[in-house]
Formats: structure tokens, sequence, C-alpha cells
């Protein structure tokens, strides 16, 4: 499973999210790519660790080779000069039939 950027670039797990005014909030989107052949992934889950960012929208399941939608939302409560750098990481259960 691999997070992608809008470009279709892998990210790895470190996002960098710039710089939002404080009390505001943005949204940005990533792509999940199941990159498995054979497995289906489900208990898709994406974790941030930074209180001020939550996910709003995630794909539950993915079949071999699908890609899906992760939103998130930052809403600082405070401007932050150099921007927001952190990570997502992704877990999730393989499915084979």
């Amino acid at each position: 499973m691999k997070l992608l950027d809008k470009d279709g670039k892998d990210l790895g797990e470190k996002v960098s999210l710039g710089v939002v005014e404080a009390g505001k909030s943005q949204d940005f989107e990533f792509t999940i790519y199941n990159d498995s052949i054979l497995a289906k992934i489900a208990y898709i889950k994406a974790e941030i660790p930074h209180a001020e960012v939550s996910v709003i929208e995630c794909p539950s399941v993915l079949a071999p080779k699908a890609k899906g939608t992760l939103k998130i939302r930052w809403k600082p409560s405070l401007t932050i000069k150099q921007g927001l750098h952190t990570t997502i990481k992704l877990s999730a259960s393989e499915l084979y039939s």
C-alpha cells in the first residue's frame, strides 16, 4: 500500500502541509494505492500524530491495483511560519480469496 500525491508520486509516510493561518482550516487530498496484485486490502486506517490534523475521508476496502482517496483536514490553533511537516501512517488487513 502506498501514499501518493496528486501527481502520483510515492510520498512514503512524510507529508508537508505548508502554512495554514490559525483558526482557519484547509483540506488536503492524497491517493492510497493498493500495489498488491493478489490481495484486497480492508480495514484501512490512516494515523496522523498531530492533534490538529484529522482524517475526513478514507477508503475502507481497495481491490488489488485499485486507488482510493484520503482526505485530511488541518485546523491549526497557531500559525506555524515554517509550515507543518508530519507523517501519515497507513495500515490495513490483506484479504485473499
